[in-house]
């Protein structure tokens, strides 16, 4: 029969027996999980300095990553260059723009008054031609009366001659018919023409043709407007140079547009360059 034990000083209290206890199990070694992985980051550690030593070294290698790296820098300036001229055209075209608009809108506001004032002209040559007819009819009052005043005259002179025994009767002269010449050779209608043609250069200078088209509008044939404009002495050259300096006086322009507005005009190109030399171009 066992006899129990009892723990003494003698012995440990780890070794004292348990009753019907199991045996202790044998302890284990840990396992070391940090070698592989420092000897790992040192193999990265060697490999990087390897390749970076070796990039180093090597001379080609760094002449090519300076070139790519110049030309990069390179390139990213000529990329800011280009911007900034883009913006500079982009800023250029929109005041190019702004200024085409306020030429137009000052070459509207010019027509406008041009017309304006062919209106106006329109209506004083209405109120002159008006004053014209009065005194065609004043005239024509007074020819008649110059008519009986002779036929008057005649009679007593008629009555005379028969007392005299002479006999002679005398015809009273008639008026012109309307529509035939006038003693200087001209209809009514050619005299009038001439009339307004004499009217408008006197206040405003036209090319031959502008004079032309603008009698015309005024209700004048064309046969009558042109024998009117040819039967005046008219220096066309200095009437060019009067539309100019005209121009000029409300707006700008370039030689070569005053030369195409003065022949739009109606002047010769003759008559044009004369007009822009004239005023100084």
């Amino acid at each position: 029969m066992n006899q129990p034990v009892y723990p003494g000083p003698h012995m440990d209290q780890t070794q004292a027996p348990t009753p019907d206890a199991p045996p202790a199990a044998a302890p284990t070694k840990k396992k070391r999980r940090w070698v592989p992985l420092t000897a790992a980051a040192v193999a990265g550690l060697l490999l990087g300095v390897g390749i970076g030593t070796s990039q180093a070294s090597d001379p080609a290698l760094v002449e090519a990553r300076e070139e790519a790296e110049a030309e990069a820098r390179d390139a990213r300036d000529a990329l800011a260059e280009a911007e900034g001229d883009a913006q500079d055209a982009r800023d250029a075209l929109a005041e190019a723009e702004g200024e085409a608009e306020d030429a137009r809108d000052a070459l509207a506001e010019a027509e406008g008054e041009a017309e304006d004032a062919r209106d106006a002209l329109a209506d004083t040559q209405g109120e002159v031609d008006a004053l014209q007819s009065e005194v065609d009819e004043l005239n024509a009052a007074v020819a008649v009366a110059d008519t009986g005043s002779d036929s008057a005259d005649d009679t007593t002179s008629v009555a005379t001659d028969e007392d005299d025994g002479a006999g002679a009767q005398v015809e009273a002269p008639q008026p012109p018919a309307a529509g035939e010449a006038d003693t200087s050779g001209r209809s009514i209608a050619q005299e009038n023409a001439v009339g307004s043609a004499e009217n408008y250069l006197s206040f405003m200078s036209f090319s031959r043709q502008g004079l032309i088209d603008q009698l015309e509008y005024e209700g004048y044939s064309t046969e009558d407007a042109t024998y009117a404009v040819d039967s005046l002495s008219v220096d066309w050259n200095e009437q060019a140079a009067l539309s100019a300096e005209n121009y000029l006086d409300f707006m700008s322009f370039s030689r070569q547009g005053l030369i195409d507005q003065l022949l739009f005009e109606g002047f010769s190109q003759s008559q044009v360059e004369y007009g822009a030399a004239a005023v100084g171009y």
